[in-house]
Protein backbone atom coordinates (compact mmCIF):
# COMPACT_ATOMS: atom_id res chain seq x y z
CA UNK A 1 0.00 0.00 0.00
CA UNK A 2 1.20 3.53 -0.75
CA UNK A 3 2.31 5.55 2.27
CA UNK A 4 0.66 8.93 2.79
CA UNK A 5 2.67 11.12 5.14
CA UNK A 6 3.01 14.80 5.88
CA UNK A 7 6.02 16.42 4.26
CA UNK A 8 7.52 19.81 3.75
CA UNK A 9 6.89 19.45 0.00
CA UNK A 10 10.43 18.76 -1.12
CA UNK A 11 9.47 16.30 -3.84
CA UNK A 12 11.07 12.89 -3.41
CA UNK A 13 11.21 12.04 0.28
CA UNK A 14 14.50 10.44 1.36
CA UNK A 15 14.00 7.17 3.22
CA UNK A 16 10.33 6.83 2.24
CA UNK A 17 9.37 4.10 -0.20
CA UNK A 18 7.34 5.35 -3.14
CA UNK A 19 5.25 2.20 -3.26
CA UNK A 20 7.42 0.89 -6.07
CA UNK A 21 6.16 3.51 -8.53
CA UNK A 22 8.98 4.98 -10.65
CA UNK A 23 9.02 8.52 -12.01
CA UNK A 24 7.78 7.34 -15.42
CA UNK A 25 5.89 4.07 -14.85
CA UNK A 26 4.83 1.79 -17.70
CA UNK A 27 1.32 0.40 -18.12
CA UNK A 28 2.62 -3.15 -18.51
CA UNK A 29 3.96 -2.99 -14.95
CA UNK A 30 0.70 -1.63 -13.53
CA UNK A 31 -1.97 -3.43 -15.50
CA UNK A 32 -4.79 -2.79 -13.03
CA UNK A 33 -4.64 1.00 -13.36
CA UNK A 34 -7.63 2.33 -15.30
CA UNK A 35 -6.72 5.93 -16.15
CA UNK A 36 -3.42 5.95 -18.02
CA UNK A 37 -4.74 8.24 -20.73
CA UNK A 38 -6.25 11.60 -19.90
CA UNK A 39 -8.84 11.00 -22.61
CA UNK A 40 -10.26 8.01 -20.74
CA UNK A 41 -11.11 10.21 -17.76
CA UNK A 42 -12.04 13.22 -19.92
CA UNK A 43 -14.68 11.20 -21.79
CA UNK A 44 -16.41 10.35 -18.51
CA UNK A 45 -15.99 13.94 -17.28
CA UNK A 46 -17.52 15.41 -20.44
CA UNK A 47 -20.62 13.24 -20.02
CA UNK A 48 -21.15 14.21 -16.38
CA UNK A 49 -22.70 17.41 -15.08
CA UNK A 50 -20.56 18.90 -12.33
CA UNK A 51 -22.33 21.27 -9.95
CA UNK A 52 -19.48 21.98 -7.54
CA UNK A 53 -15.86 21.27 -6.73
CA UNK A 54 -16.80 18.34 -4.48
CA UNK A 55 -18.12 16.28 -7.40
CA UNK A 56 -16.66 12.75 -7.23
CA UNK A 57 -15.94 12.78 -10.96
CA UNK A 58 -13.18 15.37 -10.44
CA UNK A 59 -11.16 12.89 -8.40
CA UNK A 60 -12.16 9.71 -10.21
CA UNK A 61 -8.68 9.32 -11.71
CA UNK A 62 -7.08 9.16 -8.25
CA UNK A 63 -6.30 5.46 -7.96
CA UNK A 64 -3.58 3.33 -6.43
CA UNK A 65 -1.27 0.97 -8.28
CA UNK A 66 -3.90 -1.80 -8.00
CA UNK A 67 -6.60 0.27 -9.72
CA UNK A 68 -8.49 0.93 -6.49
CA UNK A 69 -10.15 4.31 -6.13
CA UNK A 70 -8.56 6.08 -3.21
CA UNK A 71 -10.66 6.75 -0.10
CA UNK A 72 -12.34 10.12 0.32
CA UNK A 73 -10.08 11.10 3.22
CA UNK A 74 -7.00 10.65 1.00
CA UNK A 75 -8.59 12.70 -1.78
CA UNK A 76 -9.47 15.38 0.78
CA UNK A 77 -5.87 15.39 1.98
CA UNK A 78 -4.66 15.88 -1.60
CA UNK A 79 -7.01 18.79 -2.06
CA UNK A 80 -5.89 20.28 1.25
CA UNK A 81 -2.29 20.08 0.07
CA UNK A 82 -3.25 21.76 -3.21
CA UNK A 83 -4.85 24.61 -1.29
CA UNK A 84 -1.81 24.84 0.95
CA UNK A 85 0.48 25.06 -2.08
CA UNK A 86 -1.55 27.91 -3.58
CA UNK A 87 -1.84 29.64 -0.21
CA UNK A 88 1.96 29.61 0.09
CA UNK A 89 2.18 31.38 -3.28
CA UNK A 90 -0.52 33.82 -2.23
CA UNK A 91 1.26 34.63 1.04
CA UNK A 92 4.38 35.47 -0.97
CA UNK A 93 2.35 38.02 -2.93
CA UNK A 94 1.66 35.87 -6.00
CA UNK A 95 -1.74 35.17 -7.49
CA UNK A 96 -1.80 31.51 -8.58
CA UNK A 97 -2.24 31.41 -12.36
CA UNK A 98 -4.21 29.08 -14.57
CA UNK A 99 -2.14 26.03 -15.43
CA UNK A 100 -1.73 27.01 -19.09
CA UNK A 101 -0.08 30.28 -18.00
CA UNK A 102 2.55 28.66 -15.76
CA UNK A 103 6.20 28.54 -16.77
CA UNK A 104 8.22 25.34 -16.91
CA UNK A 105 9.84 25.82 -13.49
CA UNK A 106 6.50 26.38 -11.73
CA UNK A 107 4.97 23.31 -13.39
CA UNK A 108 7.92 21.13 -12.44
CA UNK A 109 7.95 22.35 -8.84
CA UNK A 110 4.26 21.55 -8.51
CA UNK A 111 4.67 18.13 -10.13
CA UNK A 112 7.64 17.16 -7.94
CA UNK A 113 5.85 18.34 -4.82
CA UNK A 114 2.61 16.42 -5.39
CA UNK A 115 4.11 13.30 -6.95
CA UNK A 116 6.72 13.23 -4.20
CA UNK A 117 4.07 12.94 -1.54
CA UNK A 118 1.57 10.92 -3.61
CA UNK A 119 3.53 8.61 -5.96
CA UNK A 120 0.33 7.09 -7.36
CA UNK A 121 -0.23 10.39 -9.22
CA UNK A 122 2.58 9.24 -11.54
CA UNK A 123 0.40 6.38 -12.84
CA UNK A 124 -0.43 8.02 -16.16
CA UNK A 125 1.07 9.16 -19.43
CA UNK A 126 2.82 12.54 -19.36
CA UNK A 127 2.02 13.34 -15.71
CA UNK A 128 -1.44 14.59 -16.69
CA UNK A 129 -3.00 13.71 -13.31
CA UNK A 130 -1.02 16.41 -11.48
CA UNK A 131 -1.90 18.95 -14.16
CA UNK A 132 -5.57 17.99 -13.90
CA UNK A 133 -5.58 18.52 -10.14
CA UNK A 134 -4.49 22.13 -10.68
CA UNK A 135 -7.15 22.65 -13.35
CA UNK A 136 -9.94 20.97 -11.36
CA UNK A 137 -9.49 22.72 -8.03
CA UNK A 138 -7.87 26.13 -8.50
CA UNK A 139 -11.26 27.75 -9.13
CA UNK A 140 -12.55 26.62 -5.73
CA UNK A 141 -9.45 27.97 -4.00
CA UNK A 142 -9.80 31.34 -5.77
CA UNK A 143 -13.34 31.77 -4.46
CA UNK A 144 -12.01 32.25 -0.94
CA UNK A 145 -8.95 34.33 -1.87
CA UNK A 146 -9.46 37.78 -3.42
CA UNK A 147 -7.04 38.63 -6.17
CA UNK A 148 -3.97 40.47 -4.92
CA UNK A 149 -3.23 43.86 -6.48
CA UNK A 150 -0.46 43.82 -9.03
CA UNK A 151 2.89 44.83 -7.57
CA UNK A 152 4.42 45.58 -10.93
CA UNK A 153 3.58 48.59 -13.05
CA UNK A 154 3.66 48.64 -16.82
CA UNK A 155 6.85 49.94 -18.34
CA UNK A 156 6.44 53.57 -19.35
CA UNK A 157 9.14 55.04 -21.56
CA UNK A 158 10.74 58.15 -20.08
CA UNK A 159 12.17 60.69 -22.54
CA UNK A 160 15.90 61.46 -22.20
CA UNK A 161 15.19 65.16 -21.79
CA UNK A 162 12.05 67.19 -21.51
CA UNK A 163 11.98 70.41 -23.52
CA UNK A 164 11.07 73.58 -21.66
CA UNK A 165 7.48 74.63 -22.25
CA UNK A 166 7.10 77.17 -25.02
CA UNK A 167 4.89 80.24 -25.00
CA UNK A 168 1.89 78.15 -26.06
CA UNK A 169 2.31 75.59 -23.24
CA UNK A 170 1.47 76.13 -19.60
CA UNK A 171 4.19 75.09 -17.18
CA UNK A 172 3.34 72.98 -14.17
CA UNK A 173 6.64 73.70 -12.43
CA UNK A 174 7.21 76.35 -9.78
CA UNK A 175 7.22 79.89 -11.16
CA UNK A 176 10.65 81.27 -12.05
CA UNK A 177 11.77 84.69 -13.19
CA UNK A 178 9.44 86.37 -15.62
CA UNK A 179 10.97 86.39 -19.08
CA UNK A 180 11.75 89.85 -20.41
CA UNK A 181 10.34 90.65 -23.86
CA UNK A 182 13.09 91.04 -26.46
CA UNK A 183 12.13 94.65 -27.32
CA UNK A 184 12.89 95.72 -23.71
CA UNK A 185 16.49 94.52 -23.63
CA UNK A 186 19.76 95.69 -25.12
CA UNK A 187 23.23 94.25 -25.19
CA UNK A 188 25.50 96.14 -22.80
CA UNK A 189 28.75 94.38 -23.53
CA UNK A 190 29.95 92.48 -26.58
CA UNK A 191 33.48 91.96 -25.20
CA UNK A 192 32.30 89.61 -22.44
CA UNK A 193 32.29 85.92 -23.26
CA UNK A 194 28.69 85.90 -22.06
CA UNK A 195 25.97 88.17 -23.32
CA UNK A 196 24.64 90.40 -20.58
CA UNK A 197 21.27 92.00 -20.86
CA UNK A 198 19.86 94.90 -19.01
CA UNK A 199 16.26 95.87 -18.60
CA UNK A 200 15.52 99.27 -20.14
Amino acid sequence: MVQHIATNFTGVIPGVKSGGIPLNPKPENFKLVSFWKQGDWQTIRNNTKVKDFDAPILGLFMEDEYGNSLPKDVKDEVRGDLYGYWTDLYNKGENPKNYKDLGFTAKEDFRKTLEGKYPWLRLCYGHWKVKQLWINYLGAWKKSHPKLPSTTSPLIPVPASTPAPGPDHASTSAPGPTPVPEEHTRITSLRSPHLITTIL
